[in-house]
């Protein structure tokens, strides 16, 4: 376990954090669960040869940030039907049938950089 402090979630402050955690011990993390830090990931790669999973909480929170108010509720049950599948085939088996969400919300969201489905997350 570690914590600091730092200006900026840079690739140079997560690639010091991580070697301090690997210096004191830490091995085998195949995989970490985050927001999106480009930083983060790179680090992440390349320090403990792991990669990185979005993190559900805030791929909602950005997927909803496109949506209108009076959209929400149906985009949310629809965006929670994947997460709800037992593995990323059956997921993606899942997305594969006739969208579920109007496609303007999801080019909404593709202009902001957010994936159209939860398995593109990744």
């Amino acid at each position: 376990m570690g914590i600091a402090i730092q200006p900026s979630e840079a690739e140079v402050f997560w690639d010091e954090f991580l070697r301090a955690l690997a210096d004191r011990g830490l091995r085998g993390v195949k995989l970490i669960i985050a927001d999106e830090h480009k930083g983060l990931k790179a680090a992440a790669a390349k320090v403990l040869g792991a990669t990185i999973q979005r993190c559900r909480v805030h791929f909602m929170r950005n997927a909803l940030a496109c949506v209108g108010k009076k959209d929400r509720p149906i985009v949310t049950a629809a965006l929670r039907t994947a997460f709800d599948r037992d593995t990323l085939a059956a997921s993606k088996e899942h997305w594969a049938k006739p969208p579920l969400v109007d496609a303007s919300i999801a080019c909404r969201a593709a202009d902001r950089g957010i994936p159209a489905t939860p398995s593109q997350a990744r």
